[in-house]
């Protein structure tokens, strides 16, 4: 996968948040369609709430070794330019799916604090979709 100027993403090891528990998932393809279309959601959401980029981090920011980056990207930077991207590629190449992953509460609260008038609800309502659906997938898979 790569995000810009041809190279791979490397912060954070490419790794979603708890993705320590990595589960195979087979015959997925109701997961596959429901994430695709969540994130497909999630994006316009992030538009209409003015929460999507036009340019993205540089290359020093996108070097975060932090949890979600958060000493370089603000939450909303850090979905367009690491987790929706890593997803989209993990759906792709069928990849493994964390055990539980849990980005919601973290867009929440920083949502919250940043733009008490509420626009963003919407993207919050889909990412807490996009986080039980992983859940689910990586919970139920039977393979390791």
């Amino acid at each position: 996968m790569t995000l810009h100027k041809g190279k791979p993403y490397e912060g954070n090891n490419g790794d979603l948040p708890g993705h320590a528990g990595r589960r195979k998932i087979s015959g997925m393809s109701d997961t596959s369609t429901l994430l695709r279309e969540r994130l497909q959601q999630l994006e316009a959401a992030m538009r209409a709430a003015s929460l999507w980029g036009a340019q993205p981090p540089s290359e020093e920011a996108l070097a975060s070794t932090m949890p979600f980056m958060h000493d370089t990207l603000q939450i909303e930077q850090w979905l367009q330019w690491v987790f929706m991207p890593r997803l989209h590629a993990m759906l792709d190449a069928g990849a493994a799916w964390p055990a539980s992953c849990s980005v919601q509460p973290l867009a929440e609260h920083e949502w919250n604090n940043r733009f008490p008038s509420g626009s963003h609800i919407a993207a919050l309502a889909l990412l807490a979709q996009i986080d039980a659906a992983i859940t689910e997938a990586g919970a139920g898979a039977g393979n390791a």
